[in-house]
């Protein structure tokens, strides 16, 4: 190809609705990379679509085109490749869903640079020109056959991590099509975390150790933005090294550098009370904390090493230094039902965090949560522009997936009510009031767009309702058979008791066990002759262990024959204990209050033994 002059980045938005909508700031990866390529002689522009739509004129004239993506905004970013793509420009895409998902990325582009972009794709511009192979390009992915002659993926391996951040340029903000003073201007002065979350992607993305800039490279960086009012640290963990953070503060406060700003933090940073009252005399408006539960279970299960007696120390310390808490919240965990998910918005309530956001556990690629449900078979759809956390997206173990969002949905319209916006107008804390008010707008436009969303799941619990209603079997079973010696007596006193509840009533039968479906239910129906009442259906042995995976697999079979009763093949998972979401199928046959079999189910699990379910 020619000499290349221009390049334009883009980071595409989010179709969906979500709560960073209105928030008008781009990743600072994408602007640190045209910083580095203006440095190095090209033309270069950002856009950003959070922002600004994109001047399709600059992408005519651009002789590269480079998109950032994350995984909600994955459709989008491909889209925008093939257009440019088909007008023969170049396309390299980055971004964390590239990273993790390389070998689909690259089946929509020409290039994919894998990790930190700073380097590759400079030494990337270097193979376009001539200068140096693509084989010799460490994070990059490529076609063999080049752009035009495609053949197969190549993926080479990944450098280690830049150690020294000051090697960067000071990102340029006016790089970006659009941005203003009353856009916030976003510093990074490290990069990567000690911790691992589970859930999160981030040290597989930017390592588990901590690389910092230096006090004096932050210290110019926050200077550049001395005419501005407010700023943000985006860092996953600003406070990680405390002593560096107070000298950062210290040197913010002697300069003058007068700016109101957040952060991310965790929640001990409270525990050092020199530390929070530098974060006071600095001008630390609001923080934000993922507290993620207030279940001690759901901790555990995050990785997150945080306990709620913590959590509540820390809110009333945040408070009585006037820095405001942004609480974020996942919800959905193995160790998750309805009760627990309303367990944390009381509690979040109580503890007046300022304002919350409730998100859906997420299987986002590169995070060990992730792999682990890909190998349960637990992931229920591909379909990226759900992956934003506002969706289910994955089979939950203890709440269906229709309750899981549904649950979430409460939680937000639960703390984000009118009156808790009316007592923050009446406390005169105005600010806190519009961002709830504004929280509360955007749950009912997600809530218009996807309504739809909800009443598909819900349909999904009602599969087996729908199945006998087709089938010509519209009334409402009450008698249920089970064979005796079928089940242990753990088991059986599960069985009986979720029935019961349910107000069914389970008649013991004598019947060989053995043969096809239509066999069984005759052999039933004549051991059922002689006894007073008909059972509709019959349990079953289940060809093998139940898991999460036969999720969309029918639970009763019905025999063409209406006189015969259908049967139950039982859902009980490889550790012998009954599976939730398949019971709660079939508990939906009984009754049409989701509430009432799920009471019904943790009763009969009491009975059982109090066996609890697996966490894992």
């Amino acid at each position: 190809m020619g000499p290349i002059r221009k390049i334009v980045l883009v980071e595409p938005r989010s179709e969906s609705p979500n709560i960073y909508s209105g928030i008008h700031i781009p990743r600072t990866g994408a602007v640190l990379l045209a910083t580095l390529l203006k440095q190095a002689a090209y033309e270069t522009k950002v856009f950003c679509e959070d922002i600004a739509p994109v001047d399709e004129a600059e992408i005519l004239s651009a002789d590269l085109i480079g998109i950032s993506a994350l995984t909600n905004t994955a459709r989008p970013a491909y889209e925008r490749a093939a257009k440019c793509r088909e007008l023969g420009i170049p396309v390299v895409m980055g971004g964390t869903h590239a990273t993790f998902m390389p070998e689909e990325a690259l089946g929509h582009t020409d290039f994919v640079v894998k990790g930190e972009g700073e380097a590759p794709l400079l030494e990337l511009l270097s193979a376009l020109e001539g200068r140096c192979d693509f084989a010799d390009i460490p994070n990059l992915s490529y076609w063999s056959g080049g752009r035009h002659g495609r053949g197969g993926r190549i993926h080479n391996p990944n450098r280690p991590f830049v150690p020294d951040l000051d090697a960067f340029p000071i990102p340029d903000f006016g790089l970006v099509h659009g941005w203003d003073k009353n856009c916030i201007a976003s510093i990074m002065t490290s990069r990567g975390c000690p911790y691992d979350c589970t859930f999160c992607s981030v040290t597989a993305m930017l390592g588990r150790g901590y690389r910092y800039s230096s006090e004096d490279r932050v210290i110019e960086e926050i200077r550049r933005y001395r005419e501005h009012d407010y700023i943000f640290f985006c860092d996953d963990n600003f406070a990680v090294n405390k002593k560096r953070t107070k000298s950062i503060l210290r040197r913010k406060i002697s300069e003058g550098l007068g700016m109101e700003w957040s952060a991310q933090v965790r929640a001990e940073v409270t525990d050092d009370a020199e530390l929070i009252a530098l974060m006071r005399d600095s001008n630390c408006f609001n923080v934000y904390i993922g507290f993620e539960s207030f279940n001690p279970k759901t901790l555990a299960l995050y990785n997150k090493r945080m306990d709620v007696d913590r959590i509540r120390r820390s809110m009333d310390i945040f408070h009585k230094h006037g820095v405001k808490v942004h609480g974020m919240f996942v919800l959905g965990s193995d160790a998750d039902d309805a009760e627990s998910v309303r367990t944390t918005v009381r509690l979040a309530k109580k503890l007046d965090i300022d304002t919350t956001q409730f998100m859906i556990l997420t299987p986002m690629p590169g995070t060990a949560m992730t792999r682990d449900l890909h190998a349960e078979g637990r992931i229920r759809t591909q379909d990226w522009d759900l992956f934003d956390g506002h969706y289910v997206t994955y089979e939950p173990r203890r709440i269906t997936p229709y309750e899981l969002q549904r649950e979430t949905v409460r939680a937000f319209r639960k703390f984000y009510s009118l009156p808790r916006i009316a007592s923050r107008l009446i406390r005169g804390d105005r600010w806190t009031a519009l961002l709830r008010a504004g929280a509360r707008q955007y749950l009912r436009m997600w809530y218009r767009q996807n309504k739809h969303h909800l009443d598909r799941l819900r349909e999904d619990i009602l599969t087996e309702v729908r199945r006998l209603t087709e089938a010509g079997r519209k009334k409402r079973p009450k008698y249920v058979a089970l064979p005796e010696g079928l089940l242990p007596s753990h088991l059986e006193r599960f069985v009986r008791r979720f029935f019961h509840r349910l107000g069914a009533k389970v008649i013991s039968l004598k019947i060989e066990m053995e043969g096809e479906m239509e066999d069984l239910a005759g052999r039933a129906a004549e051991a059922l002759s002689g006894l007073r009442h008909r059972a509709d259906l019959i349990i079953v042995p289940g060809s093998g262990p139940w898991t999460i995976a036969m999720s969309d697999k029918p639970l009763i079979e019905i025999p063409p024959k209406h006189s015969l009763p259908a049967l139950f093949s039982l859902p009980i998972e490889e550790d012998g204990t009954p599976n939730y979401l398949a019971f709660t199928r079939i508990g939906m046959v009984f009754t049409k209050k989701g509430a009432k079999v799920k009471r019904a189910f943790d009763a009969a699990l009491s009975d059982m033994g109090r066996i609890e379910l697996p966490l894992a």
